[in-house]
């Protein structure tokens, strides 16, 4: 498809450069920057292939990216399909056009909810003298007392974020953007809030250890910081069609209502 787009001009050559450009780093990332290709005749390139695949700090950040190059593929594709502009330049001009100004409350929101989950956490399990019980516990629907206390940690930041949307005295359409854009920074706040327990524990910072994080869920502390700085990145890239997304579900419901009456 990009070799069809470089015969055109003007917004198809911007879809060409788009797609060309994520095509080919998502090439470089999936085949670990190339060396991938020689490891058919080089066992050293296997090796590092199969480290830096598996074993090494980078192997879940390597994920992430793969899996955010893809959307940007996806959505670009789809520019092209509807005949729109060009995502990723959209994307990028919007991203260039941002302020300081406009960025800081976002960034001091974050700082603030990092702190806070951070401190919380620490404070929490230095408290904790049995943590057979707090792991292995049945409390509530089958869940450990550890459980419990991420969900409650979930519940009292999202309800910040609802509670400063409600202040906020703007439209609907204005407050599920902003509804969106704070929960975004909820979870990359939880991957910070994690940074900042392992450094006020003395634990390095990108470290294998299980997080049990509710029920029988249980990740590595690595795997879990890459993908909700991932999830937070996506959700505010993507910010502008996941507001679309949300104010159509009412518009559908409410014409599904007219359709049965």
């Amino acid at each position: 498809m990009a070799l069809l787009l470089v015969t055109l001009g003007g917004e198809a050559w911007r879809h060409f450069v788009a797609i060309t450009s994520i095509a080919s780093a998502f090439l470089v990332t999936n085949n670990a920057l190339l060396v991938r290709f020689f490891s058919p005749s080089s066992l050293a390139a296997f090796n590092w292939d199969q480290y830096v695949d598996n074993a090494s700090a980078f192997s879940d950040f390597r994920y992430a990216l793969l899996i955010a190059f893809s959307t940007l593929f996806f959505a670009e594709g789809i520019s092209v399909i509807t005949g729109k502009k060009s995502f990723l330049f959209a994307k990028l001009k919007a991203i260039s056009a941002m302020s300081a100004r406009g960025v800081l409350p976002s960034l001091a929101y974050l700082g603030i909810v990092s702190v806070t989950g951070g401190l919380l956490d620490f404070t929490v399990t230095k408290m904790i003298t049995d943590w057979k019980l707090a792991i292995e516990s049945h409390v509530f629907l089958g869940l450990s007392w550890l459980s419990l206390y991420h969900i409650m940690l979930v519940v009292v930041f999202e309800s910040v974020a609802f509670i400063v949307v409600f202040f906020s005295w703007k439209n609907f359409s204005q407050s599920v953007g902003l509804l969106i854009l704070l929960t975004s920074l909820n979870v990359a706040a939880s991957g910070l809030a994690l940074v900042i327990f392992n450094l006020l524990d003395g634990a390095p910072i990108l470290a294998t250890t299980p997080i049990y994080l509710a029920g029988s869920l249980v990740i590595s502390e690595r795997f879990f910081l890459t993908f909700v700085v991932l999830t937070c990145g996506l959700g505010i890239l993507y910010l502008a069609e996941i507001r679309w997304s949300v104010l159509l579900v009412p518009k559908a419901l409410r014409r599904a209502f007219q359709a049965v009456r």
